[in-house]
């Protein structure tokens, strides 16, 4: 049996022995593109075929276009060259003829380790954007944890809710004349026991590191800006007699003291802070309770016993609860009672005192001799 090979003009020509006994001229056969991919990958150019152009093998008197050999079967094309083949050695069988059962496993849908090639480049190219989209999700997930982690109190973000305001007369008279002192107030709002200090003809500052246990002159004492939780640094912009300690707004409440003069609010930008920095003033962030008459919701849903700092109606003082209260109800006695602003102090065990009119000292909370040197407190001085 002899083959002879004729390539040319993208054609396959095989001449088997029969058509030579006879010296007949070599029939064609229309092989299709797209049912033999094996046996035209010998040529370079076989996806130039036009649909009604046509390509010959002298196997068979019939001759088709593509589009009619696309209804031929696979292995009806592989068979025809596999038969011609039977007779010859293995290593002169042409290499198209010479198909295992792998081959013809591999080429299933027509398109043979082409069709591989590209299915092998898609997974790689899935497995590329998994791989991006998998790292893309850890960086957000620890972008967040840090932002979290960065809030997170180490003693204990932010809704409105509108309550009308009421017109509410003011809670103490200052004029009346006399020493440095803290008045006091209690009263009960929604079920809720409010205790109210107001220190008169005292000085304001902010004091950081150990409990002054000793000094006199200290009329009310309470934790005012809270720590991280897991590094112990001051939580949120911070600045003490005119030096910032710390920057950032993990809580929009503030309260600013410059030149004895007090400002409660909520913002994400005050220019207090710098103010604070040049003046020599005083400067922490806590939780907002009260905007412009206005409830603010916070995250902590626990109840715990709550202070804050208010201001309503041009005066400033401290509201405590009596009793453990959730931010909310806390927040919501703090509006019926007529505040305009009001920030968080720290509450829960933490410690202080005041003195009260008749010399006596009342104190809250638990002594903590291991508390971090951030620790910082506002205090009322005579």
């Amino acid at each position: 049996m002899k083959f002879d090979y004729d390539i040319e003009d993208d054609e396959i020509r095989f001449i088997g022995e029969k058509a030579e006994a006879k010296n007949e001229p070599a029939k064609e056969y229309t092989l299709p593109a797209s049912q033999s991919p094996q046996i035209l990958e010998m040529e370079e150019d076989v996806d130039d075929f036009g649909e009604d152009e046509v390509f010959t093998m002298n196997l068979d008197s019939k001759q088709m276009s593509i589009n009619e050999c696309k209804q031929m079967p696979m292995d009806k094309c592989k068979q025809i060259l596999m038969d011609e083949c039977k007779l010859m050695p293995m290593d002169e069988c042409p290499k198209t003829a010479n198909m295992s059962s792998t081959d013809k496993d591999g080429d299933n849908n027509g398109k043979g380790n082409n069709n591989n090639g590209g299915c092998r480049r898609k997974m790689r190219i899935t497995i590329i954007i998994l791989v991006l989209i998998i790292v893309g999700i850890t960086l957000i997930k620890n972008c967040k944890k840090d932002s979290k982690s960065e809030s997170t109190p180490y003693f204990e973000n932010v809704e409105t809710v509108e309550t009308p305001k009421k017109d509410i007369p003011v809670l103490f008279d200052d004029n009346v004349a006399g020493e440095s002192r803290v008045n006091v107030l209690d009263t009960i709002i929604n079920d809720v026991g409010l205790r109210i200090y107001k220190p008169v003809q005292a000085h304001a500052s902010l004091l950081l590191g150990n409990l002054p246990f000793e000094d006199e002159s200290i009329i009310y004492i309470a934790q005012a800006a809270d720590i991280r939780a897991d590094n112990k640094k001051i939580l949120g912009a911070f600045v003490l007699e005119g030096e910032p300690l710390a920057w950032g707004m993990s809580k929009k409440g503030y309260c600013a003291i410059i030149n004895n003069n007090i400002s409660v609010g909520v913002s994400d930008n005050s220019p207090l802070f710098e103010e604070a920095t040049e003046k020599g003033g005083y400067f922490f962030r806590q939780y907002p309770l009260v905007n412009n008459g206005v409830l603010c919701e916070n995250e902590p849903k626990n109840k715990s016993y709550r202070r804050s700092i208010c201001q309503r109606q041009g005066e400033t003082f401290m509201v405590h609860s009596t009793d453990k209260e959730s931010f909310h109800d806390f927040t919501q006695a703090l509006v019926d009672l007529g505040v305009d602003n009001a920030v968080y102090l720290v509450g829960s065990e933490a410690y202080g005192w005041a003195i009260l009119p008749d010399g006596t000292k009342e104190i809250w909370g638990l002594v903590n001799h291991n508390q971090p040197q951030t620790t910082s407190y506002i205090v009322f001085r005579k």
